[in-house]
């Protein structure tokens, strides 16, 4: 088949009396074989699109062949599309005997198609095997709806390639702005094999319960479809291990401990690929890990973020709650850029003399932000109380030096910043945790205060005490770490450095929970109990504790966030465990284990 000439050619030999006087010359087949010049036109020209036509028949036909070629991708078969030969047989039934060339194809065409205008037009159905029909195009949409807003989505079958499976672009402004747990999801036109794959990660115990997996997964998918939202996914929410589990314990009965299931069986082309691209539609970064792609752009999704909108809401040197507004400070804010939904969630900011009110892309950032700002609120409209506080609070000579070690870059005003960080604990303690609800309006703040201000100074001295015992036990037990039978041991110096180091972490004033603040010296007195033990002979029984709590403490230095609740429990628990297993006579406020925290992990990882 020759495209430009529009017929088929062959070449013929030209001789004279046996003299060669052309070996190669061109000519027209159809005038030869008729017969095997149309089928070579059909295939060669029609059936691959290499032809030069005006009819509109052949865009139609190619664009249906490369969404169906789309869906093979999609799902990951490759015998949804027909085969040249049957496309052959779709043409040769519909173009007379006689149509060898182009030439006669065109007037042919445009006769026919007078009469009947979509004569060369292929349905879909034509073109797709019979048995493909359960494969539709609502399974595998060309984009993600969530939040409000679309994001572009890209399917490839070819499990060597980096991209083997689904990848969604997503601009990195929203990387804080989106639920990682809508992803595991994936399309529906993937979810059964996901699930699947899932189910038959369960121990052997628990999966015999469940055969024949493929009844199991049908039952799963009519259970959570039944529900608004749920047949395009676009209400998924919950992850997807949670929504499983909670299948089998409601619907089936059976119930499933968080950490019987193991992803890491999960092929590779059932997990999301995220593709991370700037506001140039550039690509940053492509990933399966989404957590991972989450902390690398943190900060330049905020960058991105704050440009995006512009609110009235922010302002600055903010030194009474009736200079911010007059209504209420909202939870939330929406806004539209670029047909994308962003949500805001406005909080007060600590600037030290003054606050202000900033638009955060993270819930869990804004409400850290805004306890500190509502503290600051407070101390500004009560400055003098503030002023008198502080100068009520003393520390000996060695609670300084030891605040000093922890935090050199207090050492030639220590008394003072113990001090003012010691009040700030003081009135965020009184006046702002444990409140009902956050406060966002001013009668809330006000009542807060008329509340809480009666019980502010004997909260401060409490404090004080607390401080002045943890850090007259740090001395003590630093003094007992440089004895040289103790540097010999080797697990409980580093453990006590590290412990120490977390529980005197840079602002751990400021962030750490007044309530929690006032258990420090019993802390403390467990670690100067667990030293003199071990010094007694307790090694043996030191290092069995030891290596129960280690995998434990591991898994909180994993969590990115201890501030948040959840977070917030499994490491004080952690603490608690300590003083359960080294110095068990000092008691605990609440029943703690090995495995009440390894349960409360795994709640953590969901």
């Amino acid at each position: 088949w020759e495209r430009k000439s529009g017929q088929v050619v062959a070449f013929e030999q030209v001789s004279l009396y046996g003299l060669v006087i052309n070996p190669r010359r061109r000519v027209h087949y159809g005038a030869i074989n008729p017969v095997e010049a149309r089928e070579i036109f059909i295939r060669q020209g029609l059936v691959p699109g290499e032809v030069d036509t005006h009819g509109k028949f052949l865009r139609h036909n190619l664009k249906l062949i490369g969404e169906i070629e789309d869906i093979e991708h999609k799902a990951r078969r490759q015998d949804v599309l027909i085969d040249e030969d049957d496309m052959f047989a779709l043409y040769d039934a519909t173009i007379p005997a006689d149509v060898v060339n182009m030439a006669g194809f065109e007037k042919w065409r445009k006769d026919a198609e007078k009469k009947s205008p979509g004569v060369l037009e292929f349905a879909r159905e034509q073109l797709m095997r019979r048995g493909a029909s359960e494969i539709t195009f609502d399974l595998f949409p060309k984009s993600l709806k969530h939040r409000g807003a679309v994001f572009p989505l890209a399917y490839r079958f070819e499990p060597t390639h980096a991209m083997d499976g689904v990848t969604i672009t997503l601009p990195v402004a929203v990387m804080n702005q989106v639920n990682a747990a809508r992803f595991e999801w994936l399309v529906m036109g993937m979810l059964r094999d996901k699930a699947t794959a899932l189910f038959k990660t369960l121990p052997q115990k628990i999966r015999s319960q469940i055969v024949p997996v493929p009844d199991t997964v049908n039952d799963f998918i009519g259970h959570i479809t039944r529900r608004e939202g749920m047949n395009d996914l676009s209400a998924a929410e919950m992850p997807l291990i949670d929504a499983m589990t909670a299948f089998l314990r409601d619907v089936r009965r059976i119930d499933v401990p968080a950490g019987e299931w193991d992803l890491s069986r999960v092929p590779p082309h059932l997990l999301m690929n995220f593709r991370i691209i700037d506001a140039d539609g550039k690509e940053l970064a492509m990933s399966r890990d989404f957590v991972a792609l989450k902390a690398q752009f943190a900060d330049a999704s905020r960058t991105v973020f704050s440009t995006l909108h512009s609110n009235r809401l922010e302002r600055d040197n903010i030194t009474r709650w009736e200079e911010a507004f007059g209504a209420p400070l909202p939870e939330v804010i929406n806004f539209e850029r670029n047909r994308i939904r962003y949500d805001g969630y406005p909080a007060l900011v600590d600037r030290g003399t003054s606050v202000s009110i900033k638009i955060f892309d993270e819930l869990q950032a804004a409400k850290h932000s805004h306890r500190r700002g509502l503290t600051r609120l407070f101390m500004l409209d009560m400055v003098e109380q503030a002023k008198f506080l502080e100068r009520g609070v003393k520390f000996s000579p060695v609670a300084a030096f030891q605040y000093a070690h922890y935090f050199p870059e207090a050492k030639n005003h220590t008394q003072d910043e113990m001090r003012h960080e010691l009040v700030f604990a003081a009135f965020a303690g009184t006046l702002v945790d444990g409140l009902p609800a956050e406060i966002r309006d001013g009668d809330t703040f006000n009542a807060a205060r008329v509340a809480g201000k009666t019980k502010l100074a004997e909260n401060t001295q409490a404090l004080a005490r607390a401080m002045e015992e943890s850090f007259a036990a740090s001395a003590d037990i630093r003094k007992l770490l440089q004895e040289r039978y103790v540097k010999s041991w080797e697990h409980i110096g580093p453990e006590i450095e590290d412990q120490l180091a977390h529980l005197f972490e840079a602002e751990f004033l400021r962030d750490v929970p007044m309530t929690q603040l006032l258990h420090f010296p019993r802390y403390l007195k467990a670690i100067l109990l667990r030293l003199n033990k071990a010094k007694g002979g307790t090694m043996e029984r030191d290092l069995e504790q030891s290596r129960s709590i280690r995998p434990l403490w591991q898994n909180a230095l994993k969590l990115s966030d201890w501030l948040e609740p959840k977070a917030a429990e499994y490491r004080w628990m952690i603490e608690e465990l300590r003083v359960s297993l080294f110095a068990q006579e000092l008691r605990t406020p609440m029943p703690v284990s090995v495995k009440r925290a390894t349960k409360l992990w795994e709640e953590l990882q969901g």
